[in-house]
């Protein structure tokens, strides 16, 4: 699947939760799509997946959705090991917006800011 293709798609989802006049068609059609598309291992893109999928996943709650497709979607963000504050971030993003406990993930991400300003105050 194009990552281009579901920026697009989210960018239509979240146009429409902030406009109105849009016909409600629209969102089901893009959830459609989206629900279709999903990759074998429940994530959604290619080489941008994890990211994209924590986008997916955070507008699929935010649009009160439900089903196999979301519950595989955050098994695999859950399951996905990641590096660095970005996909932390992303990572506990999705997970608080689901409801599952971020303690770990956020005690990691406290510690890599903890080495990154030891490191500043140091050097």
């Amino acid at each position: 699947m194009n990552n281009r293709n579901i920026l697009l798609i989210l960018l239509a989802l979240l146009l429409v939760c902030f406009n109105r006049g849009v016909e409600s068609a629209t969102i089901s059609d893009a959830i459609s799509y989206l629900n279709t598309h999903q990759n074998p291992d429940g994530s959604f893109g290619n080489k941008t997946a994890f990211r994209d999928s924590c986008k997916v996943a955070e507008t699929f709650l935010e649009m009160k959705q439900e089903g196999s497709c979301l519950t595989n979607l955050l098994n695999y963000i859950e399951a996905t090991e990641v590096e660095g504050t970005d996909y932390l971030s992303r990572k506990i993003m999705a997970m608080c917006k689901a409801g599952r406990d971020t303690a770990t993930l956020t005690t990691i991400l406290h510690s890599y800011l903890n080495l990154y300003f030891y490191y500043i105050k140091n050097n």
